[in-house]
């Protein structure tokens, strides 16, 4: 999984295929979760007769990872590049609708220190974003 700040100069060509997205290499924090903890959903709702979907990426990290300083001092959020099981790769927190204005945000940073000395210290992270669509299949460039 990659996440970059949501400030950051993106570019995305949208088809009926997907996106293809190209990122700044040299922002681009690589995020490899702690015990294959990663969780991605995207969740429908109507409200007030108006589609709704929240994206929610659920994750734990060490708590020393560079990605936990970038969640806890950004405040415009963040995209992400999230590889499935399969292979596949979902966009995150950039749509065609809205671009990066409904990026993903941190809703929960949890620190926790372990039960035993052996245990590294964690932190549990969730970001979310509320958008009309699905996160959409993406390929990715790095520049």
């Amino acid at each position: 999984m990659l996440i970059v700040s949501a400030d950051a100069e993106i570019k995305a060509v949208f088809s009926s295929e997907g996106v293809n997205i190209t990122l700044p290499s040299d922002e681009v924090t690589l995020i490899t979760p702690d015990d294959d903890s990663a969780l991605w959903s995207d969740t429908l709702s109507r409200l007030q007769g108006t589609r709704r979907v929240e994206h929610k990426l659920e994750f734990t990290l060490p708590m020393n990872h560079p990605a936990t300083e970038l969640l806890q001092r950004s405040t415009k959020g963040v995209i992400a590049v999230v590889e499935l099981t399969c292979g596949t790769r979902l966009l995150g927190g950039y749509s065609e609708e809205f671009g990066a204005e409904q990026p993903l945000k941190a809703s929960l940073l949890k620190n926790t220190s372990g039960r035993t000395r052996e245990d590294d210290p964690l932190c549990k992270v969730t970001l979310t974003a509320i958008d009309t669509s699905a996160a959409r299949v993406c390929t990715l460039t790095l520049l």
